[in-house]
């Protein structure tokens, strides 16, 4: 840790880390129930932001514990944009953690690949340690796969019918369906992967798994954001 921090004083935002009045202390804020953005261009501070998303992120553990002891009725939500340029499965865990001590997390990405950090997939952990989702298009086939399956199935009879070919020819052909046929349980999805690749701008299919107590058509639930800067 000592290492790191090395790192990040003597980089050229290093002045930013300097413990000085008027600076950020994240206990107060949370004391206060007032905001703090930390925003940094991935492209050109790459490797700061994911030193420096740890420290944060581990701080705000710290003190969501610390603000918990004295008052267990606070909430303190993180939302983490672009989670991918800096997380890893520490991050995960440490804000799995943080969720017994009311810290709720947002963690927004670009698509699932965008879990896959240093060679290692931690899209299972990010999916397990939250309960409600916001999915957008997918242009990936495995993409689309994938959130079908965890917005999840439901149980469904599927029924063939057998067809018969009573016409002369081909050409004067006249299909009519027989007596036979099949009925069988599958398993059917409640948002199909051609719905998800199917997305308008704005469509989204959303998940709330922990809300148990709700019929299953208010847990998930395809809805369009309208974009909030175009007024009213």
């Amino acid at each position: 840790m000592q290492s790191q921090l090395e790192k990040l004083l003597y980089s050229e935002l290093g002045s930013l880390l300097q413990d000085k009045e008027g600076g950020i202390d994240l206990f107060e804020i949370m004391k206060r129930k007032e905001s703090v953005i930390f925003s940094f261009n991935s492209g050109s501070y790459s490797e700061f932001i994911k030193r420096l998303g740890r420290f944060v992120i581990a701080d705000i553990e710290n003190n969501v514990t610390r603000m918990y002891e004295i008052d267990d009725n606070c909430y303190v939500t993180g939302i983490f944009d672009e989670f991918g340029a800096y997380g890893n499965a520490n991050i995960v865990g440490i804000v799995a953690r943080a969720r017994s001590a009311n810290f709720n997390s947002v963690m927004g990405i670009q698509s699932f690949g965008d879990l896959i950090i240093g060679g290692q997939n931690i899209a299972q952990q990010v999916i397990d340690n939250n309960n409600t989702f916001i999915f957008g298009r997918s242009n990936d086939n495995d993409s689309a796969d994938k959130v079908a399956n965890v917005i999840g199935t439901y149980r469904d009879e599927e029924v063939t019918h057998q067809t018969e070919n009573l016409g002369p020819s081909r050409f004067h052909r006249v299909d009519m369906r027989s007596d036979k046929g099949t009925t069988r349980s599958v398993d059917s999805y409640h948002v199909h992967p051609n719905r998800i690749k199917g997305f308008d701008t704005g469509e989204f299919a959303v998940l709330r798994k922990s809300a148990m107590n709700l019929p299953i058509e208010e847990r998930i639930k395809i809805v369009y954001f309208r974009n909030p800067l175009e007024g009213t």
